[in-house]
């Protein structure tokens, strides 16, 4: 039997009718130029006569006693019925994005069994213009967005010519997050005892921290946001079962033509999404004066000269300039504040980062544990995720893979998560709401693509040289 870490427990700990605690990876292929008109059918045969055979696909929740309640592990099987676990699904007409968005949504929607490995594929067809679709669902206790990525990466090739390929069920994870699963710290007086431990040589920065978090809680023009002091959203009203998924896609290439100096892509993306959001809120009157909080995962480098160095997984919480109308304006506030919250966490070692995240996280943790929900809706508004892709083209069976989103996990306090995914060149955004607090998702996605157009519009008239007037001596009046 394999224990579960801490936080993978936490995920099944905080599991609601409201609020399951299920990801997704919807990947978007193009088949090859070869393929016949029954080549799903044969790909769909092929995938479903291989037998589940490695981890984590073959791991079910083991909750049989009150201990296990308490400290559940994952228990092996030696036989896993594939028809549970994987299904063909046909669009209806004419197959658009609205018809796929329908569908993944109602899928996302639906919790995962608990008496079987936590885990589903989905093959999709029909779609308009040719191509298909696979919706990959796992429970966040066996995938984070990353550990997922690196397990269904497995299956992939850049090799455009490989065929015979398995799916993932019959892959197996990477030695690399086996090695992860196994070093996960399993219970909290061990999380505690290591960060108490760890960070004793750093409690004065730890102490610094604390102090410039009290201070940014009680001044308004700060560009630290100190913890649960999130504006009042629709955002933070509790959640129902249902889930409502948009996806938008955008070259790196272009989002960096339109940055501000200085400014790096995970500034834009956050740029882009606070103003898609100052243009949607108001239509459901719903926009704060205050900017919305996003709590936004990223690794950082500490700067802590009393211990060696090295990184650590940070949460940052940094307003998206949703209050400000002009774009450039509100990159350069983004980009600000994102700087001001590194150096917040940067002041710490990496064992001290992770202390402060325990320290700051818990009550809204427990709260969650406890289905009390008031306090975590002040945590942040919405979550904001960047998972690194492939910067190259990948193929499954000679089929390539167009795009790869990752809807992802609500929590309460926070209706909203975004998931920016890169790859080949772009940058995969999966957009997930409760439609019953925030409704039309959708709009935002395509409200996304009209901030980049204002961004380069902007941009282009600050290139335009200014034009001189002559005078009647000839000479140029500025």
């Amino acid at each position: 039997m394999q224990k579960l870490g801490l936080l993978d427990a936490m995920f099944v700990h905080t599991e609601a009718e409201n609020a399951p605690r299920h990801g997704c990876g919807l990947q978007i292929f193009s088949p090859p130029a070869d393929a016949g008109p029954d080549f799903l059918r044969k790909l769909y045969d092929a995938m479903r006569a291989i037998p589940v055979s490695e981890a984590p696909c073959n791991w079910k929740l083991n909750q049989d006693s009150l201990i296990r309640k308490l400290a559940p592990v994952w228990e092996t099987l030696d036989h896993v019925d594939l028809d549970q676990h994987f299904f063909r699904w046909g669009l209806p007409s004419p197959g658009g994005q609205k018809e796929l968005g329908e569908l993944v949504s109602h899928i996302h929607s639906q919790p995962l069994d608990f008496s079987r490995p936590l885990w589903e594929c989905h093959l999709i067809e029909g779609m308009d213009d040719g191509r298909f679709a696979i919706l990959t669902k796992g429970h966040h206790a066996m995938f984070d967005g990353m550990r997922g990525l690196r397990w269904q990466t497995c299956m992939l090739s850049t090799d455009p010519e490989k065929r015979n390929m398995v799916p993932f069920w019959a892959v197996g994870l990477p030695k690399s997050v086996h090695k992860e699963i196994k070093e996960s710290p399993r219970l909290l007086p061990d999380v505690l005892r290591k960060q108490i431990k760890s960070s004793f040589s750093s409690v004065k920065s730890l102490t610094a921290a604390a102090r410039e978090s009290l201070i940014a809680a009680t001044d308004k023009n700060s560009e630290l946001i100190a913890p649960y002091t999130a504006p009042k959203s629709p955002m933070g009203d509790s959640l129902t079962w249902r889930r409502r998924v948009a996806t938008q896609s955008i070259s790196i290439e272009r989002l960096r033509a339109v940055s501000v100096e200085g400014a790096t892509i995970n500034d834009a993306v956050l740029t882009l999404i606070g103003g898609a959001l100052h243009r949607f809120l108001p239509e459901i009157d719903a926009l704060p004066e205050k900017s919305l909080v996003a709590a936004v995962p990223m690794a950082l480098k500490s700067n802590d000269a009393s211990m060696s160095g090295g990184n650590a997984l940070a949460n940052l919480l940094v307003p998206i300039g949703s209050h400000i109308e002009d774009p450039l304006l509100r990159m350069q506030y983004v980009m600000d504040c994102c700087k001001t919250a590194k150096e917040h966490m940067q002041q710490m070692s990496p064992q001290g980062m992770q202390a402060w995240m325990v320290m700051t996280g818990l009550p809204a943790m427990l709260d969650l544990a406890s289905k009390e929900n008031s306090i975590a809706r002040r945590f942040s508004n919405l979550l904001i995720s960047n998972v690194p892709g492939s910067k190259d083209a990948l193929y499954y069976n000679g089929a390539k893979m167009e795009s790869w989103y990752i809807p992802s996990v609500l929590v309460e306090g926070a209706g909203v998560n975004i998931t920016v995914s890169s790859y080949n060149g772009n940058l995969d955004f999966a957009f997930t709401s409760c439609p019953d607090i925030l409704p039309h998702i959708q709009k935002v996605s395509v409200y996304l693509l009209d901030e980049l157009e204002a961004l380069e519009k902007k941009q282009q008239k600050k290139k335009v040289p200014t034009r001189t007037r002559s005078t009647k001596a000839g000479k140029a009046k500025q």
